[in-house]
């Protein structure tokens, strides 16, 4: 989710969300060394802005922006299934 908002003339401020969670399963059939493995990832972001824009036209088609922000996130990978029929499990 992205979101903008100029809340003077020529200055305005941004903001973005991110979240993600994804899952592969993988087995023999997919010529793996593994006997079978799951792997889940999840991610998280979000980020702050605040910038200036300007017209560099009469009809205001053509902009110059400037934005400066910070952002923050976490990531995670989670790795388990079958190795040689003994379990594992791996977290990153």
């Amino acid at each position: 989710m992205q979101a903008a908002y100029a809340f003077a003339d020529h200055w305005a401020v941004t903001t973005s969300d991110f979240h993600r969670k994804e899952k592969n399963v993988y087995g023999s059939n997919y010529n793996s060394i593994y006997d079978t493995s799951t792997v889940r990832y999840k991610r998280n972001l979000i980020d702050l802005g605040v910038g200036y824009f300007v017209s560099l036209n009469r009809k205001k088609t053509i902009t110059f922006n400037l934005y400066a922000g910070a952002a923050t996130g976490k990531f995670s990978i989670n790795d388990y299934g079958l190795l040689d029929s003994s379990d594992y499990s791996r977290f990153h």
